[in-house]
């Protein structure tokens, strides 16, 4: 059966995800197709890996690999092999992955979840990818000394810890998601050292329009989302959990003074399930600034997403109360032209959420 799919299916190009539980013969099929690879997924012991893997030819058409194995030492590709790679997923530092032979060079998509590798890895592998175009990194440790990496190409970051932005200068980079997390763990010295570095690297970061930022909103980590200071961002994201009472200031940061020209707010991750009266009010009123605009150094907000928990219930305490009419004032503003959507959780893993607006 299997066969005939890909018989039938010729000359179409396929992804395919490959782990140790894959039958011998699936697995033998797949490799006859080895020419029509587009994208493939690893995901296996090393001795599995490099025995149903090891030899295959070239591969003309593949441009995603993903490894999600512990050991990658049977990879030992040609460059030759892989003339269209050009994103690369990795989940093991064993060997080196500097150290494997493939095009690095021509990657412009590299993602990997070494927790325990420092910068000094970010920093070699940037290295290695002059071309790349979008980096999604887990390393959380800082190295005993580094020079900072600058990357002429690199227009989307995704980082586990601020502090790496000691290390780079992405002067093209036009999104930036951080996880500030990390600061919850450090001394108030250290906090302003990432804050000073957080500065410089928005400075040297003109082409940089959105940010997306996940925090467990401690009170350390809103008052540091606070130095966001950049007249380039349009479009904020907000992934915050924990105790939403310190979201207020953050909400409150989202002014003209920080980001003039914000035209997009998404607040849908942040699932507000403490819903009190003073955050919602805050909510409302920088929505409510941006939308209906005194000064024209401000840009007027185009969309918002908001995403509420389960306690909003219509004629409900002081609360619920303040988030109903929250919900009728942005009513009115959907009806003037803006792009709005809230959505309400409830309890229960059965129920999905409801959109409110």
């Amino acid at each position: 059966m299997l066969e005939t799919v890909f018989e039938r299916s010729l000359p179409l190009v396929f992804d395919y995800s490959l782990s140790s539980s894959s039958r011998a013969q699936a697995i033998d099929i797949v490799r006859s197709h080895s020419l029509r690879w587009h994208s493939v997924t690893l995901s296996s012991s090393p001795d599995f890996f490099i025995r149903q893997l090891g030899g295959v030819g070239p591969l003309p058409l593949l441009v995603t690999v993903a490894l999600r194995i512990t050991d990658w030492v049977g990879f030992r590709p040609k460059k030759s092999t892989l003339p269209q790679i050009g994103h690369f997923i990795f989940t093991t530092g064993r060997p080196d992955p500097t150290t494997v032979c493939i095009p690095w060079h021509q990657l412009t998509h590299l993602e990997h979840s070494l927790w325990s590798s420092t910068f000094l890895l970010d920093c070699q592998l940037l290295l290695h990818c002059p071309h790349l175009q979008s980096y999604i990194t887990h390393t959380r440790k800082e190295p005993g000394s580094s020079d900072a990496v600058a990357h002429s190409k690199l227009k989307f970051l995704d980082i586990e810890h601020v502090a790496l932005l000691r290390y780079l200068q992405c002067t093209s980079l036009t999104e930036l998601k951080i996880d500030t997390g990390s600061i919850d763990y450090v001394d108030d010295e250290e906090v302003e050292g990432y804050t000073s570095s957080l500065r410089t690297f928005l400075a040297n970061s003109p082409m940089l329009t959105s940010i997306s930022v996940q925090a467990p909103s401690s009170s350390r980590s809103c008052p540091f989302i606070l130095t966001f200071t950049s007249p380039t961002i349009q479009s904020l994201t907000l992934d915050i959990t924990g105790n939403h009472d310190d979201l207020v200031p953050l909400v409150a940061s989202a002014t003209p003074l920080l980001v003039p020209h914000m035209t997009y707010l998404d607040c849908t991750s942040s699932r507000f399930l403490a819903n009190t009266a003073l955050l919602v009010q805050t909510l409302f009123a920088v929505i409510q600034s941006r939308w209906r605009v005194e000064r024209g150094e401000v840009a007027k907000l185009q969309s918002v997403r908001l995403f509420f928990g389960y306690k909003y219930r219509a004629g409900g305490d002081e609360d619920s109360d303040e988030l109903g009419r929250m919900i009728d004032s942005l009513r009115v503003f959907k009806e003037e032209g803006l792009d709005v959507v809230v959505f309400q959780e409830f309890p229960g893993v059965d129920k999905p959420a409801q959109r409110l607006l």
